[in-house]
């Protein structure tokens, strides 16, 4: 019997069946323990707050102990919840609980609103090295870009759940050394979500990571993004543009794909032929023909996209120009009459220009076809309930270039918006429209610098940075969140 000197964290833990069932809920609250795991040996892994107490190794005596340290008021106010957690579930003594945990978090994260779901061992830093409980397996919720930390489970259970996500995948769940993606779908709460799972091998053991694509997302609409009312006459004129490329641009995750999807919601009329060709395949338009690409057939982002040409399109979305052969496909059909959509990863919209010229393309190509850029950022947005008026002090006032005196709100936190002070998110934008002095310029191979300030400077282009201080003003996020988002 040792003792661990490190506490662990009981609050969303999912302790092992097998455990709890050799332990009563009774002698549990009278030993003031909780199981929490049975080892391969058949030890039994225990949380206490005094692993000294004699009447411990007395009540449990006949099997190895292995203890682990939890906070006494830890240990009382988590011991009924780590109890209940399979009351429902109505196993059998023999059946395992691994497929239970894996619809209890893919659940959960579906009804918190999560975009993502992480699932990874991590090691625990005991100061004692010698620990035979050294991990443990963290659970984490991607929720309105941020990660948090949801619930833990021992990690003798880790192969079993990460076994459940690769079977409904269709993986090889013997191979624990190469990478390994696919996808499965699920009915959850009467409707059809579709995850897409990475399983990732990590000096610590597997990592999985689920994306969540519900395709009953609200948020597609132009009305959703967030945008003003100028903003938002410039998209609905890009809409009506009929030839040409038109780039949502941004890191991974600002909401390039669904500002799209809501112009070809816009654009989606019976008299248009629209066709998508994306990566994953993330929400079902009716009415528009997505398809989705398979590399491992050959069915690449530029294959597929000469094959739409040949649909008689109208409108094409290619879900992100990764390479030199899809840019010149793009840009062959837009001198060919059709309006081609796609995102790109740059830091801002004059950036995109400089990328397409980058990737090998002729710059008279590139500005004979790009006709607009839009850039963009996702910001949380304040919780209306606990948001805390202030005003922002003189200097932060000059440094920003904002009027003296301005007020602005802070995140404080409750339990509407789960005590972070933000909850959803909202689009802040940077909308670049190629007339013929920047055409020039990207004729005459201007930077994205110096293209940014002609923008800027003469066509009145308002900053990423800019918009987002705007919606500070308003009320709508903190100053904070857009200092971490912007430059």
């Amino acid at each position: 019997m040792q003792e661990r000197e490190q506490a662990i964290k009981l609050d969303g833990f999912i302790a092992d069946l097998a455990a709890l069932r050799l332990v009563s809920r009774r002698t549990a609250k009278f030993l003031n323990i909780i199981p929490l795991a049975v080892t391969k040996s058949d030890a039994l892994i225990i949380a206490a707050s005094d692993p000294e107490d004699v009447r411990i190794s007395q009540e449990l005596r006949g099997r190895e102990l292995i203890f682990v340290i939890a906070a006494r008021e830890d240990i009382a106010k988590n011991l009924d919840k780590i109890y209940d957690f399979y009351q429902d579930a109505k196993l059998t003594f023999d059946a395992a609980p691994a497929s239970f945990i894996a619809d209890f978090l893919l659940a959960q994260a579906v009804k918190s609103g999560a975009s993502d779901l992480h699932i990874e061992n991590v090691i625990l830093k005991f100061k004692n090295l010698n620990n035979n409980f050294n991990s443990i397996v963290r659970v984490r919720f991607r929720l309105d870009g941020k990660l948090y930390t949801k619930f833990n489970y021992p990690s003798e259970l880790h192969s079993q759940v990460a076994n459940i996500f690769k079977l409904r995948c269709n993986m090889n769940i013997a191979e624990n050394r190469l990478p390994q993606d696919g996808h499965f779908i699920m009915q959850l709460d009467n409707r059809n979500i579709d995850f897409r799972v990475s399983a990732f091998n990590t000096m610590s053991g597997a990592k999985l990571t689920v994306r969540i694509l519900d395709n009953n997302n609200k948020n597609i609409g132009l009305e959703n993004l967030g945008l003003d009312e100028i903003d938002l006459n410039i998209i609905k004129k890009f809409c009506e543009l009929p030839y040409g490329i038109l780039l949502a641009a941004g890191p991974t995750g600002s909401g390039k794909t669904t500002t799209l999807y809501s112009m070809l919601q816009t654009l989606n009329t019976p008299d248009v032929n629209i066709i998508t060709v994306e990566d994953p395949v993330e929400f079902l338009l009716p009415g528009i023909n997505q398809v989705q690409i398979n590399d491992k057939i050959g069915l690449s982002f530029n294959a597929a996209l000469r094959a739409a040409l040949r649909q008689d399109p109208d409108k094409i979305m290619v879900g992100e120009i990764r390479d030199s052969e899809t840019a010149q496909t793009a840009i062959r059909a837009a001198l060919t009459g059709h309006l081609v959509m796609s995102t790109i990863h740059t830091n801002d919209a004059a950036g995109a220009a400089v990328r397409f010229i980058e990737m090998g393309l002729p710059a008279f190509l590139v500005a004979a076809t790009l006709t607009g850029v839009i850039s963009q950022r996702l910001v949380r947005l304040l919780c209306p309930h606990c948001k805390l008026e202030y005003e922002i002090d003189d200097k932060t006032c000059e440094d920003l270039n904002l009027p003296l005196k301005s007020r602005a709100f802070k995140a404080v936190g409750c339990e509407h918006c789960g005590y972070t002070g933000y909850k959803g998110r909202t689009g802040i934008f940077e909308i670049l429209i190629i007339d013929d002095e920047l055409r020039d310029m990207i004729l005459r191979g201007a930077s994205s610098r110096e293209l940014n300030e002609v923008a800027v400077v003469k066509k009145g282009m308002r900053t990423i940075r800019e918009a987002g201080l705007k919606a500070v003003l308003n009320g709508v996020t903190s100053l904070e969140e857009i200092l971490s988002v912007t430059i």
